[in-house]
Formats: C-alpha cells, sequence, structure tokens
C-alpha cells in the first residue's frame, strides 16, 4: 500500500504526518501559500493514517468550498467597511487590552465582596483555588498557608495575593503560549472580532499573537497599579525560615537531601537525574510544604508520567509545554511515553526524598510516594538479552577479531588485528568477567595483579581526580573486589597487552577512551558497538548490548556449575539474606580461581584468537 497524497513520515519519527494542499484560486486567502504546516495523524498504521488523511481532506474541502461561497457572495461594501490590515489589528488589540484592564477590576471587586460575605471560607482557601506554583519568590500556596494562618493579616491583603497569584498564572499561561505558537487560547476572541471580516489564516493568527500580546501588557501594567489599589504584601522575612522549621516547602527539602547525598558520594549524574525527577514532582503538584501533600497529588503525577514523552522539549508536538499539557497531547496524538522503567526511577527518587523527609522533620509523618511504582511485567533479567551463541560467533568473527583494514577501520577486512584497542579487549574482557562495562573500561593498567602466581583484574573505588576528569567510583562497596583473569584470556594474550600499557608508561589500561561530561568511559564505546558495529553484524536487537555480556557470564557460570554465591561474588553483588551482615563479604582469591578454571562457553568458536596470539608471540 502506498501514502496517499501529502501522507509521509519525518525522518526519526514512527508516526504518520499529513499536509494539505491548498487550490490555486484560494491560496491569496491563505497568505499565498501552496500548501499548509503538516500534522500528525498519530498514527504508524499506513492504513490507518490513509483514512485519517482521508477525513481531514474532506474537512479542508468543505472549509475551501465555504471560503469559495463567502468570496463570491458577500456584498462589495462588506471587505470595505472592515478592513483586517495591521492598523486595523492594531485598534482591536488596544480594544481587547481596555476589556482585560476592566475585567480585572470587576473580578478584584466580586472577589473582595465574596470574601467578605465568608471570610471563614476565603481563609480556608476553598472560595478560589490557588495556582500553587506562585507566590513571592516562588512560595506559593506555602505563602499563603503562612499569610492565613496571620491573625494580622486583612482581608484586603488576602484578597491582593489571591489577585496576584492569578494574575501571574495567567501571565505565564499567555507567554508559554506564544513561545509554543498555540493558536488555540485566544481563537475565540479573535474569531468574535472577525465574525464580520473574513479573512485569511495567516491573518487570523497575527491578530491572535497581538491579542495574547496585548492581555500580558495590560495584566503587568496593572501590576503597577495594584500596589496603591492594596496595601503592600507582608514580607516573607516575617514569616518563619522555609515556613516552619520542621515542615519546609519541598524545594528546601531537595536541597537539604541532595547536599546530603553528595557528602555520601552519589555521583553528579545521579544528583542530576535526582534533580530533574522533584523537579517535574514541584510542576506538577507545585512547591508547598511536604507534610501538605497527598495520595492524590502522587497519583496525579503517576498519570502524567504514563503518558509524558521522555524528552518533552525536543519533540516538536509537545515543545514548550507544561508537564501536564505534554502529557496530555502525547496521549491524543498516541506519542511514545516514557518507559515504566524511566517512570519508576522519577518514583524511586521521590520515595526516597519523602523517607528523608519523614526522618528529618517533626511534622511530615508519612512517605506519600509509599507503594506508589507503577506495575512492570518484566523482570531485571528481561530488561537485556544475552547475545545468542551464533550471534556471540558472528561477533568474535568479525573483522575485528579476525583481521581488519586498520585500528581505525576496523569494520573493514583486512590483516591488521588491533590488539592493544580497547574494542578489542573490552568485549572479551567482560564475557570472562560479568562485570560492568565502566568497571572494565576504567581499569589502570596497574588494576591487573600477580598474587601467588593468579593474575587478577582488581575492581576497586578511586579517589576523585579532578585532573584527568575521570570519576573513578563503582556502583557499591559489594563491587568492590578481585576478579582472577580466566585462562582463555591469558591464551589470547591479555597479559602481554597490559605488559605493552605499562611499558609505554599509560595509567590507564585503554588510554583511547575518554570521559564523558559525567566522568564515565563507557559512553563512546558502547555507542559505537551499539549503533555501528552490532547493526553491521546483523545481530543487534532491542535489549542487546555490552551489557548483554553479563548476561553471557552468568549464563555460562551456572550451566558450569560454578556456585551462586561465587557467581555473585564475580559479578560484585551483593549477598542476599542475613548473610550479607557477616564477615567483610570478600572470598578468597584462590577459591574464586579455582572456580573461574570451571567456565565454558558451550559452542563458542574462539581459536583464532589464540592463533593470532601465538604468531603474535613469533613475530616479536
Amino acid at each position: 500500500m502506498k501514502p496517499d497524497k501529502g501522507v509521509f513520515k519525518r525522518k526519526g519519527s514512527s508516526l504518520w504526518q499529513h499536509r494539505v494542499f491548498v487550490p490555486r484560486d484560494l491560496r491569496a486567502l491563505y497568505g499565498d501559500k501552496d500548501v499548509l504546516p503538516a500534522k500528525s495523524l498519530g498514527t504508524a498504521d499506513l492504513t490507518e493514517a490513509n483514512r485519517r488523511a482521508r477525513q481531514r481532506v474532506a474537512d479542508f474541502e468543505r472549509e475551501f468550498q465555504a471560503q469559495r461561497v463567502n468570496r463570491t457572495s458577500a456584498p462589495a461594501t462588506r471587505s470595505a467597511s472592515v478592513s483586517v490590515n495591521p492598523e486595523q489589528i492594531e485598534r482591536w488589540a488596544a480594544e481587547y487590552r481596555n476589556k482585560v484592564a476592566d475585567d480585572d477590576f470587576e473580578a478584584r471587586v466580586a472577589l473582595h465582596s465574596k470574601a467578605a460575605a465568608d471570610p471563614v471560607t476565603f481563609w480556608s482557601g476553598k472560595l478560589v483555588p490557588l495556582a500553587p506554583a506562585w507566590g513571592p519568590d516562588g512560595r506559593g500556596t506555602s505563602y499563603w498557608e503562612w499569610l492565613s494562618a496571620d491573625e494580622e493579616a486583612s482581608l484586603e491583603q488576602g484578597v491582593a495575593f489571591v489577585v496576584w497569584v492569578h494574575r501571574k498564572e495567567r501571565v505565564r499561561i499567555l507567554r508559554e503560549a506564544l513561545q509554543a505558537g498555540r493558536a488555540d487560547l485566544l481563537a475565540p476572541v479573535a474569531d468574535a472580532y472577525l465574525a464580520k471580516a473574513p479573512c485569511s489564516p495567516a491573518q487570523r493568527l497575527r491578530l491572535i499573537r497581538r491579542l495574547m500580546q496585548a492581555e500580558i501588557t495590560a495584566l503587568e501594567d496593572i501590576e503597577a497599579d495594584v500596589i496603591t489599589a492594596f496595601p503592600e504584601l507582608p514580607a516573607m522575612s516575617g514569616a518563619p525560615d522555609a515556613d516552619v522549621a520542621e515542615n519546609p516547602r519541598l524545594s528546601v527539602a531537595v536541597k537539604s537531601w541532595l547536599t546530603e547525598k553528595a557528602s555520601l558520594g552519589l555521583t553528579g549524574r545521579r544528583i542530576e537525574d535526582c534533580k530533574a525527577a522533584t523537579d517535574l514532582f514541584i510542576e506538577v503538584a507545585g512547591d508547598r510544604l511536604v507534610a501538605a501533600y497527598t495520595k492524590g497529588d502522587v497519583r496525579q503525577f503517576k498519570e502524567i508520567l504514563r503518558h509524558l514523552p521522555a524528552n518533552r522539549n525536543k519533540i516538536r508536538d509537545t515543545r514548550g509545554m507544561s508537564a501536564k499539557e505534554a502529557a496530555e497531547k502525547a496521549k491524543k496524538l498516541a506519542l511514545e511515553p516514557m518507559t515504566t522503567k524511566t517512570a519508576n526511577k522519577y518514583l524511586s527518587t521521590l520515595y526516597n526524598l519523602f523517607e528523608f523527609a519523614v526522618g528529618n522533620y517533626d511534622a511530615v509523618d508519612r512517605n506519600v510516594f509509599t507503594n506508589a511504582g507503577l506495575a512492570v511485567r518484566s523482570t531485571p533479567r528481561e530488561e537485556w538479552d544475552p547475545f545468542p551463541v551464533e550471534a556471540l560467533n558472528t561477533f568474535f568473527s568479525a573483522p575485528l577479531y579476525k583481521g581488519c583494514r586498520s585500528a581505525s577501520q576496523w569494520l573493514e577486512p583486512g590483516t591488521v588485528v588491533p590488539r592493544d584497542s580497547a574494542r578489542f579487549w573490552v568485549p572479551l574482557i567482560l564475557l570472562y568477567t560479568g562485570a560492568r562495562v565502566n568497571e572494565i573500561c576504567k581499569l589502570r593498567a596497574a588494576d591487573v595483579r600477580e598474587v601467588d602466581g593468579i593474575w587478577y583484574f582488581s575492581i576497586e573505588w578511586e579517589q576523585e581526580d579532578d585532573e584527568s576528569g575521570i570519576d573513578g567510583r563503582i556502583k557499591t562497596s559489594a563491587s568492590e573486589r578481585m576478579v582472577p583473569v580466566q585462562d582463555d584470556l591469558v591464551a589470547f594474550g591479555l597479559l602481554e597487552f597490559v605488559s605493552r600499557a605499562r611499558a609505554r608508561g599509560d595509567e590507564r589500561l585503554f588510554s583511547e577512551l575518554k570521559p564523558n561530561r559525567h566522568g564515565k568511559l563507557y559512553d563512546g564505546i558502547s555507542k559505537r558497538f551499539s549503533d555501528t558495529y552490532l547493526p553491521r553484524l546483523g545481530i543487534k536487537t532491542p535489549k542487546t548490548s555490552l551489557k548483554s555480556f553479563r548476561h553471557n557470564f552468568v549464563d555460562a557460570a551456572t550451566n558450569s556449575r560454578i556456585p551462586d554465591e561465587i557467581i555473585l561474588a564475580l559479578k560484585g553483588d551483593s549477598r542476599p539474606g542475613t548473610l550479607a551482615r557477616y564477615g567483610d563479604g570478600k572470598t578468597e582469591l584462590e577459591i574464586l580461581a579455582d572456580e573461574m578454571r570451571k567456565l565454558k562457553f558451550k559452542g563458542l568458536l574462539l581459536d583464532h584468537l589464540r592463533d593470532h596470539a601465538r604468531i603474535s608471540e613469533e613475530v616479536n
């Protein structure tokens, strides 16, 4: 099946788009354009996309016909009486600006009357809901809670604050709509002005934009007048710092929590992830007193996470929108949401934050994120797949391992085997150790050691090195371990490679790897294998990457009848249950080496690596 006329896909998108072509006789009414902006059809299925496109074409055909009827049947004096030109648009904008000012004053008068008639309801916050993101210094409802509890606060001060909050919120919405190019916000107002003045869509959009700008200007001008119309709001310095010491605003608690996390060695990347999660929750639920949040706030947040795209500001359809608006738009257009795993990371982060609050602030006596995780059907094992043995043989029979053109042209067949390259050794070491990718990428030449004839990798926590920019930390204390060098790696020439690195004076075993902005060394090589090497070999799947070798190791160790506790020790995982409480958690190197000698990969063909190692020794 072929796409209908105007149906297409943008590069990198799975959803079909559609553009409508303007008839030649009507182009003057559409800004002299021959095609209208494309719109997502919200589906990846071509049959459904064609159906929706045909419906869209039919809708526009009716609009085009109506334009023709209006153009031919309208009296000549009609268009002459109201000319939609820039001058007329400015007159309407000025008229609307005055109307905004009048409506604002009427709303203030009405609110003051209602508040005076029922002050109890007003101060309870039930008369007019507040926009929680706003308030002096961004304090929003936290400031309102303090103000409403202050016996000296006057009704006029309360009314002034409520009106000020809503005015600020309206300006924020208008500015976001302008930035995102949303014409729906004031479209009804513009259409009311244009009821007797047919115009082109381009002229209509100019009017909508000017109306939004006019309303922003009017509200900001009113803000200056409010200083004289209402008593000045009490200064925040009169309120207790962070509202109350034992019940701070969430943003204050976040700062304390992250400071504590950083002191315990949390990586910069993880701190950024924590900040992203807390910022998103504050955007959705507001920056309130920590004890004021409820399970309802959590439910609302989870509902947004279910539909929110992972990178909403990089997607044209949701760019510039708030989280709530982006989630609604994504749901409507059937955009791909963030994964459940990512959503649960956000929820887990917030659970930890509120646990910190429960343990540090007297007024916070419950964690509203308890049991808040989204249900998942997959297990940790299902996040990544091991390579099938056929894929492993394809991987290690590629030019990189049998002969490539050069160390830099490692995808093309040739005679060079780059035995001093990270690309050559990192996959092999991952396969034979079950280590994490960054643990191997950050190995120093001095980390390959020998004791009593046993060679081993020392995977350990390094002190910070500001000069290199490399983050030498590992995942947990249990990750610090000794992993014996398996006999196959020795046969492949690993020890000779280490000797050459030391002779060159290389501190890092893989000196060509460069740290990313978080100090990790695995980014470049991981992306190169996942994006280029595996697809070129035809063995790439959504669940295979360099991490898959860790799964291959565990499967091989299990099939080789290596005990589970030894596998955990080799992988750097904590021992389960009460065993983790006793001893130093370390297993003797000799025991590990004895068990590692059992390791066999059934069906794996790597004899050519031994042959190349022997040839290299003879040449040297």
